[in-house]
């Protein structure tokens, strides 16, 4: 068991079980429950790739430390990273407003507020805690253990952008050119923004919590406001992005990078200081 982890090539070992064993049990559980194999399977894909992955982190002799796990000024590197995630995408989205870009959504109701704001705290945590361990905790540390930091750090920036076009792309058949070109463009500055994030700070909450900022921001969007049905057509998307996915933008791209700026030459030195 040791050694079947402790390999160059164990996340790509571990990757194809857990999908085949995800892909199994999302059969069986569909028999029981009325819900799409293909989100059942995505669900239990991630519980069974996160127990394998704990496993191979222990059998990799992979620390805390090396995965970004360090407590020290946690609270404060997470706050100051959710802080930063909420303030950069609700400028964003206050430039759209005031640009016709968004308007307030006519079927929005204030007695479902409640609800749909605690299903987007609790997605944004989940969603933020699992991709950051995954990706810039034992993603970043495994491949960096046979190869440089900075193989690593592009590498994960890449990876991370590809798996978010399957979706619309390959699940959904929507057109990689030109609708989702700018998307992966904008999924790859988010990318950078949190890999630099965790190499600068030395720990996975700061990205976490951006993280967490970024996908609370957006399921949020979706409640209060709409996009217009005449910007719908295929020369918006690429500047402006979708309704679900308006970070994909180029001008989304463009403020993200201003964050990036902001981040390294404000943020990261006070914590640093601790």
């Amino acid at each position: 068991m040791k050694n079947y982890f402790n390999s160059r090539f164990s996340v790509l070992y571990i990757s194809i079980v857990s999908a085949v064993i995800g892909f199994v049990i999302a059969l069986a559980a569909a028999s029981f429950i009325d819900f799409p194999v293909l989100k059942i399977w995505t669900r239990t894909f991630a519980a069974v790739f996160l127990v394998f992955t704990a496993l191979d982190c222990r059998y990799s002799g992979l620390s805390g430390a090396e995965l970004g796990l360090d407590t020290s000024f946690a609270a404060k590197k997470y706050l100051y990273g959710l802080l930063s995630g909420v303030l950069s995408l609700c400028i964003v989205l206050t430039v759209f407003y005031f640009t016709r870009l968004r308007y307030p959504d006519p079927d929005f109701s204030w007695s479902s507020l409640c609800g749909k704001a605690v299903s987007a705290v609790l997605i944004a945590a989940g969603v933020s805690t699992f991709e950051e361990f995954v990706f810039r905790g034992y993603l970043f540390s495994k491949i960096k253990k046979y190869s440089s930091a900075k193989i690593s750090f592009w590498t994960v920036v890449v990876i991370f952008a590809l798996l978010h076009l399957i979706k619309p792309v390959c699940v959904e058949g929507e057109k990689f050119f030109p609708e989702h070109f700018a998307g992966m463009m904008g999924i790859l500055v988010v990318s950078y923004v949190l890999m630099d994030s965790r190499i600068r700070t030395g720990s996975l909450f700061f990205p976490m919590g951006i993280h967490a900022g970024w996908v609370f921001i957006m399921k949020i969007d979706g409640i209060f406001l709409d996009v217009p049905t005449h910007y719908s057509d295929v020369w918006f998307l690429p500047f402006f992005g979708s309704a679900e996915y308006f970070e994909g933008g180029l001008v989304s791209c463009f403020f993200l990078a201003i964050v990036a700026v902001f981040l390294t030459k404000k943020v990261y030195p006070v914590l640093q200081k601790g």
